[in-house]
C-alpha cells in the first residue's frame, strides 16, 4: 500500500508524543513493505530538509511562511484571542495547504506518485487531509490521539473543535487510541460508524524487564527513595492533567 501520511512533528522535529508515535509506527509500515510519504513540519528556521529519505521514507517538508499579520482581518474572534500563539495557527495552516499543494500538484500530477490512502494525524494536519480528499478522491483517515476539548480539560479553541469536527466528517475512517477516547469522540458529535480504536504500540524489545537487572532496579528505588515493599510503576507519558497521571 502507497501510504501519505501528514503529521505535524517527526523527526528531528519532536515536541512531544505523536512525533516518537509518528516516527515508529512509519518505520513498522516499511518493515511490512508499505510505502511512505511523510509531510511534515520544517524548523521554525527552515534548515532542514524540504525533501529526503530516512529510514526507508520519503519526507517533506515545506518552507514556512509568517501569514500572522493577515490572519486578524480572515478568522474567527476565537482565533484573535490567541495573542503571541497566532504565530503557530498561521505555521499550522500554512504546513496544511503547501503540503496539499506539493502532494496534489508535484507529487501526483508531475511526478506520477499514486497514492492508496492519505492518513492525517490530528487537527495539526487534517485541515491538508480534507484538501487532498478533495482534490483527489483519495481515502482519508483521521487518526485522533487527543481533542481540543480533552486537551483543555473542557476549555479551549472552539476553532480547532470544529476543525476536529469537519475532519471527522469529511474523513472515510477515524481511528483513536482507546474505547474511552471512542466514548468522548461520540459525545462530541463524531459519526459513530466510523470510529475505529487501535491501540498504540510498545516495541517489546526496547521495554523487556528482562534487560534490566535487579541491581538496577534496586539503585533506581535507592536514588527516588523509594522502599523495597513499595509500588514501582513505569509511566510513559506527559506530567499533564489530561493523562490522569494523578488518578
Amino acid at each position: 500500500m502507497k501510504m501519505a501520511v501528514l503529521v505535524y512533528e517527526y523527526p528531528p522535529k519532536i515536541v512531544g508524543g505523536l512525533g516518537t508515535y509518528a516516527a515508529e509506527i512509519t518505520r513498522k509500515f516499511v518493515l511490512m513493505d508499505h510505502d511512505v510519504t511523510v509531510f511534515t513540519m520544517n524548523d521554525d528556521e527552515g534548515s532542514l530538509p524540504t525533501r529526503e529519505i530516512w529510514r526507508g521514507i520519503e519526507i517533506h517538508r515545506p518552507l514556512h511562511i509568517d501569514i500572522s499579520d493577515s490572519l486578524p482581518d480572515v478568522v474567527a474572534e476565537d482565533v484573535k484571542k490567541w495573542g503571541r500563539g497566532i504565530q503557530l495557527f498561521s505555521k499550522i495552516l500554512v504546513y496544511n495547504y503547501l503540503s496539499a499543494s506539493k502532494l496534489v500538484n508535484e507529487l501526483i500530477a508531475k511526478e506520477g506518485f499514486k497514492f492508496d490512502i492519505v492518513v492525517a494525524h490530528d487537527w495539526l494536519s487534517v485541515i491538508a487531509g480534507i484538501t487532498i480528499k478533495k482534490e483527489t478522491g483519495l481515502p482519508l483517515v483521521f487518526h485522533v490521539h487527543s481533542t481540543e476539548r480533552g486537551r483543555t480539560l473542557g476549555n479551549g479553541s472552539e476553532v480547532v473543535s470544529n476543525i476536529e469536527l469537519r475532519g471527522a466528517q469529511i474523513a472515510d475512517m477515524v481511528i483513536t487510541v482507546s474505547y474511552a477516547m471512542k466514548d468522548e469522540l461520540i459525545k462530541l458529535g463524531f459519526p459513530k460508524d466510523k470510529i475505529e480504536v487501535c491501540y498504540n504500540g510498545v516495541d517489546p524489545q526496547k521495554y523487556d524487564p528482562q534487560t534490566i537487572s535487579q541491581d538496577q532496579i534496586k539503585r533506581v528505588r535507592e536514588f527516588y527513595g523509594i522502599k523495597p515493599e513499595d509500588p514501582m510503576i513505569l509511566l510513559i507519558g506527559r506530567l499533564v492533567g489530561v493523562t490522569g497521571v494523578d488518578k
